[in-house]
């Protein structure tokens, strides 16, 4: 007598559904953090984007003329002379960051800290007329909440005292 009996019993079946249940389970995990990851790149690369355009801008207008003076022009705000009166300032509440007629929005999340300018005088310069003896660093942070690292502004001028007035302190 031959057993007629075909098919899958019903322990088979649960355990392959409960295989099938934990690979597929894996794979959403991964799909999400792959997405992740995604987004996050993303935001990072328009802060990047951002951060870029802005610094060229600034150093563009630094180096077409020489730069006579750098003074403070409110809060959250600096003035760079060069023949012509350039501002860089923001505004925490649009997220916006602006030089001169370039206004720069940042991706929604982002948040805008407060502009730190430190002047320093390097100790022991020579004090020629084509040397420099002074650093001005200026500092706009600019962060994401849902990626690390200050994506913001971080602007670097050596200068002669002597030549350029500054006066953003």
């Amino acid at each position: 007598m031959k057993n007629k009996n075909k098919g899958f019993t019903l322990v088979e079946l649960m355990i392959s559904f409960s295989l099938a249940t934990v690979v597929i389970i894996y794979l959403f995990n991964v799909l999400i953090i792959l997405k992740n990851l995604y987004v996050d790149d993303g935001i990072k690369t328009k802060l990047l984007i951002n951060q870029t355009n802005l610094l060229n801008s600034i150093e563009s207008v630094m180096a077409q003329n020489e730069v006579s003076g750098i003074s403070s022009c409110g809060t959250g705000c600096i003035s760079i002379d060069n023949g012509g009166s350039h501002t860089l300032t923001y505004s925490k509440d649009a997220a916006t960051i602006t030089f001169d007629n370039h206004t720069f929005k940042l991706t929604e999340g982002s948040e805008i800290g407060d502009m730190q300018i430190k002047n320093t005088a390097v100790a022991g310069a020579a004090l020629t007329a084509s040397s420099y003896d002074s650093i001005l660093e200026v500092t706009i942070p600019v962060t994401h909440k849902s990626v690390d690292g200050d994506f913001g502004l971080h602007f670097v001028f050596p200068y002669n005292a002597s030549t350029i007035s500054v006066t953003a302190t």
